[in-house]
């Protein structure tokens, strides 16, 4: 039976599990995006963001990052949401 393979990321809670998919972008630089990632998802658990929409913005932001070689603002990341769609 062929395996599923989801690109992501996972967060367990008491109680909810949610997934956020990856964005499918061209890779300029291989290094750096979890470091940006994890900033994205302290920034988005400090703004009380939910737990998926958490895992959004960051996967978003190291999107941008990986595909840009510098960390998105705030506006850089908004726009960058809008504007790419989730594998």
């Amino acid at each position: 039976m062929p395996e599923l393979i989801l690109s992501g990321a996972y967060i367990r809670g008491v109680k909810e599990t949610s997934f956020a998919k990856s964005f499918d972008v061209n890779v300029a630089i291989s290094t750096g995006a979890g470091d940006v990632w994890d900033a994205a998802d302290i920034a988005g658990y400090l703004c009380k963001l939910q737990a998926d929409e958490r895992l959004m913005f960051a996967n978003a932001c190291a999107a941008f990052y990986i595909s840009k070689i510098e960390s998105p603002t705030l506006q850089e990341a908004a726009k960058f949401l809008k504007s790419i769609e989730a594998r």
